[in-house]
């Protein structure tokens, strides 16, 4: 069994971490870590913004959805990654062990200050998901299929 950790619970997390889930079943374990106790529709902000919609209406907790599709949710921020380890120190000091990791915190990725960031960050993620794929024996599903950029 498989421990997939997907960093955030934002428009890339969340649909991140139900797709793996759907391609890997019941077999392995997928936690989503966030700072934020729920989603937020961030493009739905400009009509919040506006008066057109409230706060209310573009956001929800995770934590119930998650649930319903057996994935767990852990509501904390990341103080670090250890690639070498294969672990991650949560700002509340617990340390998560993963097997494969997503990181889908959104527009203020580390990698914006390389240039061409965006191409290369998907280009990164495409290996990964195979890589995860082929290592977990799927055959006949692209894990992600509809991701571009997390």
């Amino acid at each position: 069994m498989a421990h997939i950790v997907v960093i955030g619970a934002g428009v890339g997390g969340m649909p991140a971490a139900y797709e793996i889930k759907d391609a890997l079943g019941k077999n392995h374990q997928i936690t989503v870590v966030s700072n934020h106790e729920y989603f937020q529709f961030t493009p739905s902000n400009p009509w919040v913004a506006v008066g057109w919609r409230a706060r209310k209406d573009i956001c929800f907790p995770v934590a119930p959805f998650l649930k319903k599709r057996n994935i767990e949710f852990i509501p904390s921020g990341v103080q670090e990654i250890k690639p070498d380890e294969n672990q991650i120190v949560l700002a509340n000091g617990t340390v998560l062990d993963y097997d494969f990791l997503v990181i889908a915190t959104g527009p203020n990725s580390p990698l914006m200050k390389y240039p061409d960031w965006d191409h290369r960050a998907a280009l990164l993620i495409q290996f990964v998901l195979l890589n995860m794929q082929k290592k977990l024996g799927i055959t006949g599903k692209l894990l992600l299929k509809n991701l571009v950029l997390l």
